[in-house]
């Protein structure tokens, strides 16, 4: 009697929506990731044009 249990159309749809909630969420915190690891992968101070704001720049005046 206990190899046969029928499982309640409840909780198939509740494991479905868990399921899609799950990779939704993974999606989402893989997608923070990337964009983290681009945003830390651009080098510093690429446009010679920009304004020096530095503690230092203003010292050799």
């Amino acid at each position: 009697m206990s190899g046969i249990h029928q499982e309640h159309e409840l909780h198939t749809r509740r494991r479905g929506r868990n399921m899609s909630l799950g990779l939704v969420l993974g999606a989402f915190v893989s997608l923070i990731f990337a964009v983290t690891m681009v945003k830390l992968s651009i080098p510093q101070n690429v446009d010679p044009t920009a304004p020096n704001y530095s503690a230092t720049a203003g010292a050799s005046e």
